[in-house]
């Protein structure tokens, strides 16, 4: 990922103002990301701190200490589900949906990268115990709250053989060995 130089380039884009992005796969690289400050005197967030945030949200999410998940959200978050169509344009909105959440959720989180104010993580989850399904996690900050988050749900499909001659051999790399490995959400 590279910061963006003028962000007239890229709609919604915000140059990173001396901020280094690092090759994604480089999770020490990442880990050591320094906050940068930019001309609002913001502070751009790092790896461990997105990290120490997601892990509250998806311990808390879902149940009766959502306000505690919901730490993560400016007042005026947009949290959308593209794939359903819906969008909650509010900290209250969103918190409220999911304290009444009608499922046990069980996160399995993979890997958390970005720089900046983006960040992307991915993982499954499982609903009452069922077998689970991948989820994508885009997140947009401004300062330390998130203003802005989408979220994707795919269920796993098997893989074509006309890609077999191009699939890397071997078992998948390890993401990243700092998550936890299971997360049960709504303590």
């Amino acid at each position: 990922m590279t910061a963006v130089k003028d962000s007239r380039q890229w709609p919604g884009a915000r140059a990173v103002h001396g901020a280094k992005c690092t090759n994604p796969t480089d999770h020490h690289a990442i880990s050591t990301i320094r906050a940068v400050t930019d001309r609002q005197g913001r502070r751009d967030m790092d790896y461990e701190r997105v990290r120490e945030l997601l892990l509250q949200q998806w311990t808390f999410t879902g149940g009766p200490n959502e306000a505690r998940a919901s730490e993560l959200y400016h007042d005026d978050v947009v949290v959308e589900f593209p794939q359903s169509g819906e969008w909650f344009n509010s900290r209250v909105d969103q918190q409220a949906w999911r304290e009444l959440y009608p499922a046990k959720l069980e996160f399995q989180p993979q890997e958390i990268r970005g720089c900046g104010d983006l960040w992307i993580a991915e993982g499954l989850l499982s609903y009452d115990g069922n077998d689970p399904i991948h989820f994508v996690k885009i997140i947009h900050f401004r300062g330390e709250r998130v203003d802005r988050e989408t979220l994707y749900f795919a269920e796993a499909f098997p893989a074509p053989d006309w890609r077999q001659p191009w699939v890397a051999p071997g078992p998948r790399p390890v993401r990243q060995n700092d998550l936890p490995a299971r997360i049960s959400g709504g303590q």
